[in-house]
Formats: C-alpha cells, structure tokens, sequence
C-alpha cells in the first residue's frame, strides 16, 4: 500500500489481517498483539518528523516499530534509522519497509522494554506507546539508557487518557516535557482524543521543537 505522509509517498507492507494477529494472541498469549495495526498516531507523527529541522548525522531508535512508518519517515528526513520492537516478525516487516523506501542498510533491533540495551542514540521515536500504565516505568527506563544525555525523545500519542499519568511520572523523574499539535505549535496540556507529540529531554528546552 502506499501512504501520503505530507508530500512524500510511502511504500508499506502490513498484515494482511491484523485481526487474525489479536485472535491468535488471544488463543495463545504469544507476544504483542497490536504490532500489525497501522495506528493513526503513526501517521500524525511521521509528517511530524517529516517537518522537523534535523542536524546532520543524527541517529534514531524506533521503539515498538510495528510496520515501520514513523522510522522510515525519519529516515526520509535524512536520519540514521535502528527500527526496533518486541516481536521479532515486526523488526523483519519493518526492515523490508525501509527497503521498499529507498533505506536497504537499515538496522532491526528485537528490544523487550523491561530489559537493559547498551546502544545509544541522538533521538529516540516512539508512536502510541502510553496505552498501558504499566509500561510507563520500563519506557523511562529504556529511554534512559538509549539516549545520549543531550538526546531526544519524541512520542506520538493520539490523546490517551494514560499520557496525563505518563507526563507527571516523568516530570517527577526529572524529564523536561513538552507538548506540540500535530502542527508543531506548542500546547500547555495534554489532550484528550487529539494528537499531540510529547518531546522529552534532560536538560532545558525552549519552546521549538528539536
């Protein structure tokens, strides 16, 4: 299938039938059901990324890649894209995605979030990934260690209520946050059934984004 994300097209695989994907998981509590959905957030935040100023030679980690879309997006925007995510078949979707897409030296990472990674990089991307409170403490904890210290971290979120819970545990850890639209204007809170992208860091930010 092909996907208009701002003016650039994309080229995507996906599940055939992502439903078949929540059966099964539900048969057999076998990994991630959710991986093979193409999630609007995705879409919102790859014309994000697709805006944003980058510097030259950036690297990226996509976490919970799923097909792929947001990492390619910042691969077309000219950075240096690792996808990753806890299935494995996911990370192999993703990886041919990005060849579809003119990336044919991608990286794939199989990465559970409640387990330790000693790679690092400049930016951390992530899409709709705050749906369970319970993963909150281990994505901190992740992103911590995979991003260097003057890094950052951007999340997608289509305006859960759980990203309310997720901002005040990280400002209690010490993240800096800031909220943008999906026009890259800042907002003051977190919205409810609208997209917003969450940019996290460690030290100060100013009111632009990246």
């Amino acid at each position: 299938m092909t996907i208009s994300i701002g003016a650039r097209d994309v080229l995507l695989e996906v599940p055939a039938d992502p439903d078949a994907l929540l059966e099964h998981s539900a048969r057999t509590s076998d990994g991630d059901p959710y991986w093979g959905i193409l999630w609007e957030a995705a879409s919102a935040m790859s014309a994000c990324v697709l805006k944003l100023p980058w510097k030259p030679n950036q690297t990226a980690l996509e976490l919970g890649c799923g097909s792929g879309l947001v990492g390619i997006a910042a691969g077309l925007a000219g950075l240096t894209v690792c996808f990753s995510d806890y299935v494995p078949e996911a990370v192999e979707l993703a990886i041919r995605n990005a060849a579809l897409n003119g990336m044919p030296a991608a990286e794939g990472l199989v990465l559970d979030w409640r387990q330790s990674c000693r790679r690092q990089f400049d930016i951390v991307l992530a899409s709709d990934v705050l749906y369970e409170t319970g993963l909150h403490q281990p994505l901190l904890n992740l992103a911590s260690q995979v991003m260097i210290p003057n890094g950052r971290w951007l999340i997608g979120d289509p305006g859960r209520p759980q990203a309310r819970d997720f901002l005040n545990l990280a400002d209690d850890q010490g993240w800096k946050v800031t909220l943008f639209d999906r026009d890259l204007r800042p907002v003051v809170m977190p919205s409810r059934s609208q997209f917003q992208l969450l940019s996290l860091t460690r030290s100060p930010i100013s009111s632009e984004c990246c």
